[in-house]
């Protein structure tokens, strides 16, 4: 009859390695930077670019400020980008002095931003 074969035993599993105080401490996570965004504003201006004003405020800081009587082409088209911070907080305000609005009777003017 044939001898059995012998298959190689595993080594013995190593003992645990024993904790040492103190403990390394954890790897610190650093705050996290915050990066800029890009604020885009385009506005279209209608028939009567004189009532049209607006401003850009970001935090204490005014980006931009266009009050009514600024512009006088009709139909204008405004594309102006400004850089924010990510944790800052804008407002955007438009105004119609006349209080018609931008648009329909007065033209085609319009507004959009784009973050």
């Amino acid at each position: 009859t044939p001898s059995p074969i012998q298959f190689p035993t595993p080594p013995p599993t190593p003992p645990p390695t024993p904790l040492v105080w103190p403990y390394p401490r954890p790897t610190e996570t650093p705050p996290p930077t915050y990066v800029s965004l890009s604020v885009e504003i385009d506005i279209l201006l209608d028939n009567f670019p004189i009532e049209t004003g607006w401003n850009l405020t970001c935090g204490n800081n005014v980006k931009a400020d266009f009050p009514a009587g600024t512009y006088y082409a009709q139909n204008l088209n405004i594309i102006q980008s400004f850089s924010m911070n990510y944790d800052e907080s804008c407002t955007f305000f438009i105004t119609d002095s006349a209080e018609d609005g931008l648009c329909c009777s007065n033209g085609r003017g319009r507004y959009t931003i784009t973050i």
